[in-house]
């Protein structure tokens, strides 16, 4: 995984709704402490795969909290992101371990099939950059970006993913 390469204006975290100019951002919520407000992230209202990924990820035993996302037909696909990051800011901020994160993801998915991890190679792709949490501590966030035929098939990819990172991935200690 690289650093990223786009400069957006993403650096504190939660940030603000955004509705300026047609946009619909309705900002970033901190759903470790307000797990209450899921609800207010659209993208997922009408992507059931979307909303488990972010409740389970946001999940009080699960070491990671999601910061942003984007999902829906762009250009004949079906596409967007995942931002999320650690909740321990130590492990946030291991750059050799965060970013060897998607290797160590297309190498599981190669066990599962070598199919599987061309799949998600050609679906994919992950970078990582740096963020102020609550605009104290400096994190780092990793962003998957996908790309999928239709809908089901971004749902099964965000399945895949969500599967990994929270049942087979492990932390440093």
């Amino acid at each position: 995984m690289r650093p990223s390469q786009f400069n957006d204006h993403f650096k504190v975290f939660p940030y603000r709704c955004d509705f300026a100019d047609g946009r619909t951002n309705n900002g970033g919520i901190d759903l470790t402490r307000e797990p209450h407000r899921i609800a207010e992230i659209s993208e997922a209202n009408d992507f059931p795969e979307l909303f488990k990924f972010i409740s389970e990820m946001n999940a009080r035993e699960s070491p990671f909290m999601t910061l942003g996302c984007e999902a829906g037909e762009d250009d004949g696909f079906f596409a967007g992101y995942i931002e999320f990051s650690f909740k321990s800011e130590r492990v946030a901020n291991d750059v050799d371990f965060i970013s060897r994160l998607d290797e160590k993801f297309y190498e599981w998915c190669f066990h599962q099939s070598p199919e599987m991890e061309r799949a998600a190679r050609s679906a994919l792709a992950w970078e990582y950059s740096t963020f102020l949490y609550h605009g104290t501590s400096e994190r780092l966030n990793v962003a998957f970006y996908y790309r999928a035929l239709h809908q089901q098939a971004a749902g099964n990819l965000l399945d895949c993913v969500r599967q990994y990172l929270l049942n087979v991935f492990s932390c440093p200690p």
